[in-house]
């Protein structure tokens, strides 16, 4: 039970880390300007193009590559494609961890379900050993013998009376 409870404290930590790296990188990308990125559509000879256009849509290319500094640049080309950068690792970082999230949520549910299992078996078990207990009760009075001896008891008191009323008329 504590490990199960252990077991969801690290979870609830988990999302709230999770939310508070989602909303401080939402807000990263709202301050900063837009990226462009550059597209280059294919060039394809016109004779070719009539030929492949019922089967095949236009082709667009995103070249994504990092940003090399040349003479004369200005290091906001470095920082754009950095961010980025960061933001790709960030987005890589947050899918790990929603899926380690998933996986505690999934363990914790099966936790609980071998949890709920334990307890119904005890309680079973409980029930089995009050029964046991009760007879064995029973069986503890049986080896008394109070019963039998108290059956001899009477039988004798019997005897004595029916003795005792044979020979009372005569004194």
């Amino acid at each position: 039970m504590d490990l199960v409870l252990k077991l969801n404290e690290q979870l609830k930590e988990i999302e709230r880390e999770f939310e508070n790296a989602i909303q401080s990188r939402q807000s990263e990308l709202a301050t900063t300007p837009p990226t462009v990125i550059p597209t280059i559509s294919t060039v394809v000879p016109s004779t070719l193009a009539a030929s492949l256009a019922p089967t095949l849509p236009p082709v667009t290319t995103l070249l994504v590559a990092k940003a090399i500094p040349t003479i004369g640049t200005s290091t906001n080309a470095w920082t754009t494609t950095e961010k980025t950068y960061e933001v790709i690792k960030t987005m890589e970082q947050m899918s790990i961890q929603a899926i380690e999230l998933k996986n505690l949520k999934e363990k914790i549910s099966r936790m609980e379900i071998d949890y709920e299992l334990a307890q119904i078996q005890n309680k079973e078990e409980e029930r089995k050993n009050k029964i046991m207990e009760e007879r064995i009760r029973v069986l503890e009075k049986d080896l008394t013998l109070e019963k039998p001896l108290g059956d001899r008891r009477n039988i004798l008191w019997a005897n004595i009376i029916d003795s005792i009323n044979d020979i009372w008329p005569f004194i």
